[in-house]
């Protein structure tokens, strides 16, 4: 779900606010999910930056792949960055 929050200010400039960003992470999040195991092949053992549904980065050093972010979009703020691997982990609190 997309809930369109963005206003025009004086001048005509577009503000997107937290919630679409909001939005647009969850979406991303939630193709993360549905496409995992095709990740998992075609990304192993990488970090991935994902806009919109879209794999728009891979690296497996965390420092490069943020820098490439970083270089296109000027910030993280819209991008799910996950580490995709299939060894198992555990959390122990």
């Amino acid at each position: 779900m997309i809930v369109v929050t963005s206003i025009w200010i004086k001048g005509g400039i577009f503000v997107t606010t937290a919630l679409e960003q909001l939005n647009r992470l969850e979406n991303s999040r939630e193709y993360l999910v549905r496409k995992l195991s095709i990740l998992m092949k075609n990304y192993p053992e990488q970090y991935v930056a994902i806009v919109d549904g879209n794999v728009v980065f891979s690296d497996p050093d965390l420092d490069a792949l943020l820098a490439k972010v970083k270089e296109k979009y000027g910030s993280t703020e819209s991008v799910l960055i996950d580490y995709i691997t299939s060894k198992r982990s555990e959390i122990i609190v």
